[in-house]
């Protein structure tokens, strides 16, 4: 108030600002130099414009909080480490991260590329792909997202990579398609290492199967998981459902049972080593055999080799 005085104001009227939710935005006041009482007119003048003044202060913090979200936002699919970009209903690119850029090899062009952002799309059977049939394409056509596909993306230096998309179209408040959104990402890796894996897993079921003394796979609780047809021949199975998934214990001479768990576990826990026993085939036919395991370096347990070793 002295600071007032001292400035020479002689009268002072002020109108609190709240939004339309109630909330305290602040206050508009007037001064006098000369001592005032405002009249009914004033007052209702300063109404009018301190409603006005608070709706402008509201929307300055509402524009203010989309800008704040809009920034967090794109900071946030800036360092999503896959390719992310955006189109209008038409299909039209209007964004894309970085990452997009990295996985493309290329820079696309806003308001010029369509449907995705890469150089060149082809099914995973290597027919090529356009891009107007691309799954972003399909999703904006059809209205709805599209999942469990996979493409393959061209760059433009000749490096092809295998991907699945994510497109999920966008709608506002009133139903109304205004683009989509799209995540491309890279499974390459993943595929080059199941390729790898399936050639692995087929040479050695080829070396076993050619194999004229029984291998078998045995669990570390004893499940027998896989057995060639030499060993099946020697447990008188006529396939492998006979015996696959269930416990290779069954097949051990009663007083060798023991003494052979206790070998499968050693095994199972890192242990080489041979052992000789009994089995008595699913007929009822009694062989000694002479096993060697190895154990496997990751689960479900060791690979045995046996061979019949007569009495």
């Amino acid at each position: 108030m002295a600071l007032l005085l001292d400035a020479g104001i002689r009268a002072v009227q002020s109108t609190p600002l709240f939004s339309l939710s109630g909330k305290m935005l602040g206050m508009i006041s007037s001064h006098w130099r000369k001592p005032h009482a405002p009249t009914e007119r004033d007052l209702r003048l300063l109404d009018i414009l301190a409603r006005q003044a608070a709706d402008l202060i509201e929307q300055r913090q509402a524009h203010e909080a989309l800008r704040e979200s809009e920034r967090r936002l794109h900071e946030i699919v800036e360092a999503i480490p896959a390719a992310v970009y955006t189109t209008d209903a038409d299909g039209r690119i209007t964004f894309f991260n970085r990452s997009a850029v990295e996985f493309s090899g290329r820079v696309p062009e806003l308001g010029a590329d369509s449907w995705c952002v890469t150089w060149k799309l082809y099914n995973t059977d290597g027919t090529p792909l356009p891009h107007d049939q691309c799954p972003m394409a399909v999703a904006l056509r059809e209205k709805k997202p599209v999942r469990g596909c996979e493409a393959v993306a061209e760059r433009p230096d000749g490096q092809r990579r295998v991907f699945t998309p994510y497109p999920t179209p966008l709608f506002d408040a009133n139903g109304r398609l205004t683009g989509a959104v799209n995540m491309l990402v890279d499974i390459t890796d993943r595929k080059q290492a199941e390729e790898t894996l399936r050639e692995s897993e087929e040479r050695f079921r080829a070396i076993v199967e050619t194999t004229p003394e029984c291998v078998k796979v045995v669990a570390a609780d004893g499940t027998l998981l896989m057995m060639n047809e030499a060993g099946l021949a020697m447990v008188g199975a006529t396939a492998s459902e006979d015996v696959t998934g269930r416990n290779v214990y069954h097949l051990i001479a009663p007083e060798d049972r023991e003494t052979f768990r206790g070998f499968n576990e050693r095994v199972c826990a890192g242990e080489k080593g041979s052992l000789e026993f009994d089995i008595v085939g699913l007929n009822g036919t009694r062989r000694h055999m002479e096993t060697h395991g190895v154990p496997l370096r990751r689960p479900p347990g060791y690979v045995s080799g046996q061979r019949r070793k007569d009495h």
